[in-house]
């Protein structure tokens, strides 16, 4: 089993049982760390460690400079007697995935701390006197304090998007510390706060760099293959999910080069001919030597996938590509230890969908831009229907309305991202909030970027990135105790790439230009050079057919209306004309769907 992180802070004199927690008292606070940790002492210090810190070598040589020796030179160990020399601000300088727990017994303090791009969740519960944390939602609910209520602004968020933005989580009360943040807890006061020590955004405000095309192409090449390096230094057999785009393609091809052992690709096809892209990858296998597992995801796999599903993720998350990544990991989970994976490709090298548009828009004045939103009030629903016949029109001209009068790029973006408008999601929550939270997609900062594509993608990095594409993958490794490697997201390439200009990241309209040129040392052109679907089964055609009693069971109407959390008539309209042929509102009906399948195990169940 994997290293735990969970505990509780208790100012109530209430103390939580001893015989599963390593319990510490002071001034009249109870700290815990769960009997499933392991905890580190050294000095005044104990603190709880999980995950990789890829500089610890340099930390190892300052500490022995100042007398510290080692037991067995564990990243934990390392992180322990840094902090007990430079104190916790060390930890802004260290470069890797983690999660820290550190109790200061000598100034009376406790840190939570998580990664800076938050790759690892962290996750803490504010009840009535106490506090509990856990690196799982799972753990915080079997805790008998533990009060399940569903928060509603994660709801609206989870409604509007597909997935639920940090800091918030499906529970009230419950929060992800957000990447780069750390919570520290007074405990002589008995009080907390959240603080930044790193963030992705600061990066896009620098001054972009003064370098010539061919050397952007070796440095980003290089911090690419450092990457690959350093995130291999405990893995022994990798996996990486290979799909046959440039993104997966070239982490494959650098494993396969670079990595001393064999490296396994793992591909999803489909039966369904037009879905089906499996032949891409397995000819990409082939020219980089890999040894490959194909496997094909069907009717029958979905339904076998769906327990695994409803358990992987504690919280509602609409991402369908997550049934692929749960049934590809489950099949080689007992050949490999860890992960590689591509998510961060497009966002590093500047995919930017949408940008030239928004671009356009951002630059029209905001007068211009609000008459013209205000035009399309005077058009009738009903010529619009019977005239153009287009595809899901209400909704598209909502968002644009909304994208046109947006304060900004980051703002843009969101309204384009949402699945569904703010004003549709109070029409079928029973119980919404007056207002959709305040995220990332809302930083000031992020409209302060050195040009508008690297305003968008620092955007896209702090939302869609972190909160849908990470947890993808993140939970589904951590469900099979497999190990996560995003190689994109190496601080020093970020770091990089975040300074490269625009014309250079889409030169000539390519896009990902620099990637794509990199890609094409290691892969032939012809097999890299094609349009790319990605993972998208044909949810309309299964839950038509072969699925339909199971789209029927969980969105059926004495389920909706026993939980009255929707609005069951306007879901039940929406499921029906999807049965007519109504296309319309598949990805709202899959999210719901998906919703449900959490809160039957997480909210009915008993734990």
């Amino acid at each position: 089993m994997m290293q735990k992180i969970a505990g509780f802070l208790d100012y109530r004199n209430k103390n939580f049982s001893k015989e599963l927690f390593h319990i510490c008292h002071l001034d009249g606070v109870s700290v815990g760390f769960s009997k499933n940790c392991e905890v580190l002492k050294f000095g005044y210090l104990q603190i709880v460690f999980k995950g990789d810190i890829y500089n610890k070598e340099e930390f190892k040589r300052r500490l022995l400079l100042y007398g510290y020796d080692f037991e067995n030179e564990s990243d934990g160990e390392i992180a322990l007697k840094a902090v007990h020399k430079w104190g916790e601000k060390v930890l802004s300088e260290f470069d890797g995935d983690f999660q820290i727990a550190i109790l200061n017994i000598l100034e009376n303090k406790f840190f939570l701390f998580r990664d800076k791009m938050g790759i690892m969740p962290l996750y803490y519960y504010e009840g009535d006197g106490f506090l509990i944390f856990s690196d799982s939602l799972k753990d915080i609910i079997y805790f008998n304090e533990f009060n399940k209520v569903i928060s509603k602004e994660a709801l609206s968020l989870y409604m509007s998007f597909g997935y639920i933005l940090e800091p918030f989580t499906i529970w009230q009360n419950t929060y992800r510390i957000k990447a780069g943040f750390f919570l520290e807890f007074d405990l002589k006061k008995r009080i907390f706060f959240q603080r930044r020590y790193f963030d992705i955004a600061h990066i896009y405000r620098m001054p972009c760099l003064d370098m010539s095309e061919e050397e952007i192409k070796k440095e980003a090449q290089n911090l690419l293959i450092d990457s690959v390096l350093k995130r291999s230094q405990k893995a022994t057999y990798v996996g990486i999910l290979l799909s046959g785009g440039y993104d997966s393609s070239v982490i494959a091809a650098l494993y396969a080069k670079y990595f001393e052992r064999p490296v396994y690709t793992i591909t999803i096809g489909f039966e369904e001919e037009d879905c089906d892209e499996s032949v891409y990858a397995k000819s990409i296998s082939k020219a980089i030597g890999s040894f490959h597992h194909e496997f094909i995801f069907s009717k029958k796999a979905m339904r076998d996938t769906i327990l695994d599903f409803m358990k992987a993720y504690e919280e509602p998350f609409g991402d369908k590509a997550s049934f692929g990544t749960l049934y590809a990991l489950k099949l080689v989970k007992d050949e490999i230890d860890t992960v590689a994976a591509g998510d961060g490709g497009d966002e590093v090298f500047g995919t930017g969908d949408d940008i030239e548009k928004f671009r356009f828009f951002n630059r029209l004045p905001y007068s211009v831009r609000r008459k013209f939103a205000k035009t399309f009030n005077l058009l009738s629903p009903e010529e619009i229907v019977n005239k153009n016949r287009f595809k899901n029109i209400f909704t598209k001209i909502e968002k644009l309305q909304n994208i046109l009068q947006s304060n900004g790029i980051s703002q843009m973006l969101k309204h384009k991202s949402q699945i569904l408008s703010f004003k549709e999601v109070k029409e079928i929550l029973r119980d919404c909030c007056d207002y959709l939270p305040f995220t990332n997609f809302d930083q000031k900062m992020l409209e302060e970027s050195n040009d508008e594509l690297n305003n968008l993608l620092a955007t896209t990095i702090k939302t869609y990135l972190i909160d849908d594409e990470i947890v993808k993958t993140q939970r589904a490794s951590s469900y099979f105790n497999l190990s996560l490697k995003e190689i994109y997201l190496d601080q020093s390439l970020l770091e990089f790439m975040g300074r490269v200009k625009a014309d250079i990241k889409q030169k000539n309209g390519i896009k990902k230009y620099i990637l794509k040129e990199i890609a094409y040392k290691y892969i032939p052109r012809e097999l890299l050079e094609r349009e790319k679907h990605g993972f998208s089964f044909p949810l309309e055609r299964w839950f038509r057919e072969d699925l339909k009693d199971l789209f029927l069971d969980y969105i059926s109407k004495e389920r909706l209306e026993r939980e009255d959390i929707f609005d069951a008539k306007k879901i039940l309209k929406m499921r029906d004309d999807f049965f007519r042929g109504n296309d319309e509102k598949i990805v709202a009906l899959w999210n719901i769907f998906s919703f449900e399948l959490w809160y039957e195990e997480w909210m009915e169940k008993r734990f």
